[in-house]
């Protein structure tokens, strides 16, 4: 056997048996995050956590962009000082919704008032104003300001993972007003297609705007099991591949296996193989009743293939667990 010969063979056994990965084979976002309140300060003495991957950061667009065009982005920019002199990672999820700025609205974009019916929400029984999520305006609006995010973050390597949102309620989650309300949603005009529509022109938006960032789905079922949320993870799959991670934000102790966005989250994770994360319901220190085992609900997550977990930052600060957290971080980084 010629010496070249050897050579092609040897090149040829590394590349078939050892194939090359590339970053799209392998899982950027993976680890836990400490989830703050919107708006709170990275506390230097939780991000330097060793268990710690990075924290989640939370804003709402009015908070960041109070007037058309003016900025004000020293909140995200602190933020990520922090993570970054802490050698960490970190998440954006900036919320409209009923969060979006006064002047929007003055654009002419519809809106719904309804009543905050969730308990455990702090606007408990308050109205609301929700933009249409549909509308081509308030859409429009959006994407503009998804735009500038982009363009002053996608350079940041401390940043590994924007949350999608857009045609969204009160959080970067698919939900739409339920139970009470969602009869004026369907009056409004919501219907599957519009809403799918709506959702695919945020998702082409986050990925021109972020071009080297993962990008998470939350998923949820936006108004009923009419097929609109698979229909946008398929459309975040077929545009993102491997940056699309996606996520629950519901999760808990009491979370069962044939809870349909759960099982949704586990099939796809593991056909497509894309990145899988969870955030917890709520906090087990201050919601016991509500969160139950922090334990038990990270079991659930692992079950359904989580590459990462959210968990409340009470719970993270918690000493009782630190050797979960330990325990949690090996396995999944």
């Amino acid at each position: 056997m010629t010496f070249i010969r050897k050579i092609a063979i040897l090149v040829f056994f590394v590349i078939i048996v050892f194939p090359r990965t590339s970053p799209a084979d392998s899982f950027s976002v993976k680890g836990v995050y400490s989830l703050m309140r919107g708006m709170d300060a990275v506390d230097p003495s939780v991000v330097k956590l060793p268990f710690l991957a990075g924290v989640s950061i939370r804003a709402p667009w009015r908070a960041i962009e109070p007037k058309e065009g003016k900025m004000g982005w020293d909140y995200l920019d602190n933020a990520l000082s922090e993570v970054k002199k802490a050698n960490k990672k970190a998440m954006f999820r900036i919320l409209p919704g009923i969060n979006s700025p006064a002047w929007a609205y003055k654009k002419g974009i519809p809106s719904v008032e309804i009543k905050d019916v969730n308990q455990y929400h702090k606007t408990y029984g308050q109205k609301q104003k929700i933009p249409l999520p549909w509308d081509e305006t308030y859409l429009n609006e959006w994407v503009k300001f998804v735009s500038q995010l982009g363009a002053r973050y996608n350079s940041h390597d401390e940043l590994v993972l924007v949350h999608i949102a857009g045609p969204t309620y009160h959080s970067a989650e698919m939900h739409l007003p339920k139970k009470a309300n969602a009869e004026l949603m369907v009056k409004a005009g919501y219907t599957k297609e519009k809403i799918v529509t709506a959702w695919e022109k945020v998702i082409d938006a986050y990925a021109k705007a972020f071009p080297d960032k993962d990008l998470a789905l939350n998923v949820a079922i936006p108004l009923r099991e009419d097929g609109a949320m698979e229909e946008i993870i398929q459309y975040g799959i077929s545009k993102l591949g491997k940056r699309l991670c996606i996520q629950g934000n519901w999760l808990s102790a009491k979370t069962l296996g044939s809870f349909h966005p759960y099982r949704v989250i586990r099939e796809y994770g593991k056909k497509y193989g894309v990145t899988v994360g969870f955030q917890m319901l709520d906090s087990a220190k201050d919601k016991p009743e509500r969160q139950g085992s922090l334990e038990t609900s990270i079991e659930q997550g692992l079950k359904a293939g989580a590459h990462y977990f959210e968990i409340y930052q009470a719970d993270i600060k918690e000493q009782k667990n630190k050797a979960l957290f330990d325990k949690l971080d090996k396995k999944l980084r």
